[in-house]
């Protein structure tokens, strides 16, 4: 009796893959930004040092001009280079200017790793999602971003109806864009992302101000694509029953679909 009892508490095969599905979806981490945040937090205070010494040292430029033969020209005079003081500034400045530009990019490279590692983990469990839901698919046949919203549109999925599919679309834009180009392209114009508008190329700031906008998006779209597929896997109202009834119709004789309905009957009393 006790056998039996534990037999009836155990979970049956459909919550067992709601459950399923939905672990899934809440296990997309952006395991990336965790590992690089620290130092992104450092480099974005060494631009933000540079700035400062920069700043201080054009104010302290004379702006003396002096002629050839190093003599101060009042004002209205012509004068070919300033003097020895503030050359000695500019070139502290050069250096200055150098080390922020590098470290600029260096921002700028780490920035669209973070975009491109986003949409990447995104894309790994949006096929495990598929592939747990549809078990006859193979996720290579889900390497491209237009088969995998055929592939559902052939089931009746819309992706463009799942919350957040315009972020997503718009994350995977800019992934693209980023892995083949820093020119910005007129794909990301066409979508009009406000943190690129009137940009010509990537820099560290947009990409970061697209990413801390973005990056919480994922997950977000995840537990609604999980609750969709859910859906088709599992409820059927009267529409949908309806909807199936005459697809079988059209494809069955009235031997066959007798048959179906004994097999259903049987399996179901």
């Amino acid at each position: 009796m006790k056998r039996k009892s534990r037999m009836k508490n155990l979970p049956s095969p459909i919550s067992l893959k709601k459950n399923r599905l939905r672990s899934l979806a809440g296990s997309f981490e952006n395991w990336f930004d965790d590992a690089v945040e620290p130092r992104i937090a450092e480099m974005q205070n060494e631009s933000a040092s540079l700035e400062m010494k920069i700043d201080a040292l054009k104010n302290s430029l004379t702006h003396e001009q002096v002629d050839r033969n190093g003599v101060s020209v009042v004002d209205g005079g012509e004068a070919e280079r300033p003097c020895d003081g503030d050359i000695a500034i500019y070139e502290q400045m050069g250096e200055l200017y150098y080390d922020f530009d590098m470290n600029e990019e260096r921002l700028l490279s780490v920035g669209s790793m973070r975009v491109v590692c986003l949409f990447k983990d995104f894309e790994i469990i949006l096929k495990d999602l598929i592939a747990e839901a549809f078990s006859d698919v193979n996720k290579r046949d889900l390497f491209q971003w237009e088969n995998v919203k055929s592939f559902l549109n052939s089931n009746g999925i819309p992706l463009g109806n799942v919350m957040e599919y315009e972020s997503i679309n718009c994350l995977r834009t800019v992934n693209n864009n980023i892995k083949h180009s820093g020119v910005i392209d007129e794909k990301i114009k066409r979508q009009g992302i406000p943190e690129f508008k009137d940009k010509e190329i990537f820099d560290s700031e947009s990409v970061s101000s697209f990413y801390f906008r973005i990056r919480g998006k994922p997950g977000v779209f995840m537990n609604a694509f999980a609750e969709v597929l859910i859906a088709y896997l599992y409820e059927f109202d009267d529409a949908r029953i309806s909807t199936i009834a005459s697809d079988y119709k059209e494809r069955m004789d009235s031997v066959a679909g007798q048959k179906l309905i004994d097999a259903l009957s049987e399996i179901y009393t």
